[in-house]
Order: structure tokens, then C-alpha cells, then sequence
């Protein structure tokens, strides 16, 4: 049978890596590629499924069994580990926000080129004859 203190040691393990992976992910931001990217969130998605697995487990064992006493520290210690998750991935989510805007005014600019070059090409069958000039 699992102890509360063992799932709570295991949830905070899981937690530490969910921190580690937001912080690589946000190293990755500025110049990460796609692929980098897509592999640091499928990472993520992993490791917070993981997490609240291991959550569910805990939480039905503390409703069953009370928190033992050797398990407030840890309580506590995985109290601070999700708030600075949360700091963490509202960071995390503000920069993606502005590289999403950034890459958005980018494609309306290159829309705009786009149209304005469209303007350029006369239409098919009414080409005019070159000028081969005669000097």
C-alpha cells in the first residue's frame, strides 16, 4: 500500500521536472524552432498528466487516511513549487503572446506586399509589346 508521504515525495519530484520544463521551454522561445517547441509543450503535457495522476491518488489517500504530520513540510514545499509554476507558466504564456503578435503584424506586412504587387502584373492577353529600342 502507498503512503502519503511517499506519493507527496513523488508529486513533488513531478513538479520539480514540470518547472524544468517550463523553464527549457522558455530558453527555447526566442529562437527555438517549431519542432523544438512542439516537443518542449508535448513534454509538458506529459509530465502534468503525470502529475495530476499522481494528484488523485494523494488526494484520495489523504481523504481517506488524514495528512500525517511528516507530510505538512512537504505539503508546504509543494504549495511554493506550484506557485512559482504558475509565475512560471504566466510568463511563459505572456512571451508566446508577444512572439504570436510579432509574427502576426509579420504576415499582415507580407499580405500587404503581397497585394501590392498583384497590382504589378498586367492581366493575361493584354501584354504590351515590347519595346526592343532602336538606337
Amino acid at each position: 500500500m502507498e503512503s502519503s508521504v511517499i506519493l507527496l515525495e513523488n508529486s513533488l519530484a513531478q513538479y520539480r521536472a514540470l518547472l524544468e520544463g517550463l523553464r527549457d521551454l522558455a530558453s527555447l522561445l526566442p529562437d527555438g524552432s517549431p519542432s523544438e517547441v512542439e516537443v518542449g509543450t508535448a513534454r509538458l503535457a506529459r509530465l502534468h498528466a503525470e502529475a495530476l495522476e499522481t494528484d488523485g491518488r494523494l488526494n484520495g489517500l489523504l481523504k481517506d487516511e488524514g495528512c500525517p504530520s511528516a507530510a505538512r513540510p512537504l505539503l508546504d514545499e509543494k504549495r511554493a513549487l506550484l506557485g512559482e509554476a504558475a509565475l512560471r507558466l504566466e510568463e511563459l504564456t505572456a512571451r508566446a503572446g508577444a512572439g504570436l503578435a510579432t509574427v502576426g503584424e509579420e504576415i499582415t506586412r507580407l499580405r500587404g506586399g503581397r497585394k501590392a504587387l498583384t497590382g504589378y502584373r498586367e492581366a493575361e492577353g493584354k501584354q504590351s509589346p515590347k519595346v526592343f529600342g532602336s538606337f
